[in-house]
């Protein structure tokens, strides 16, 4: 199922992903540490597909698609170089074609990583990073 493959994306997007600054999920409580940077993982989902119809004893296959978007809040003040870097730690670790396969499915990144507009925040710089994907799922 989906909750499988998100798990083993946002374990990886912690776990390596991580260094030196928080890493927050959706509806997880955070309250921003003054002067520190961090980043907020959100999952944007299209309309599902169904590329085959289950029956005759054959799984349903679902094809989701969207996109992980990352935003990396940084300090006012202090430059874009850091938050740079990690924008392109997330593209490296990304790259078009990475798979992640889990029993009932995989996710593969299906084109470039993005980086979005970036903007002022109240005394955060945020930049978005947007991570897309196809996702095969079995039910």
């Amino acid at each position: 199922m989906l909750r499988e493959l998100k798990a083993v994306i946002e374990n990886a997007i912690y776990l390596d992903l991580s260094s030196g600054i928080d890493t927050v999920f959706q509806n997880i409580a955070y309250i921003p540490k003054v002067g520190t940077p961090y980043q907020k993982v959100w999952w944007m989902f299209s309309k599902p597909q169904n590329p085959t119809i289950a029956g005759n004893g054959q799984p349903e296959n679902i094809r989701e698609t969207g996109y992980i978007q990352i935003n990396l809040d940084f300090p006012m003040g202090v430059g874009t170089g850091a938050c740079d870097a990690q924008a392109q730690a997330i593209r490296t670790y990304f790259p078009i074609g990475k798979t992640f396969t889990v029993s009932t499915g995989s996710l593969i990144v299906s084109q470039s990583v993005e980086f979005s507009p970036a903007r002022q925040e109240g005394d955060r710089w945020v930049s978005p990073v947007k991570i897309y994907f196809v996702a095969n799922l079995f039910e």
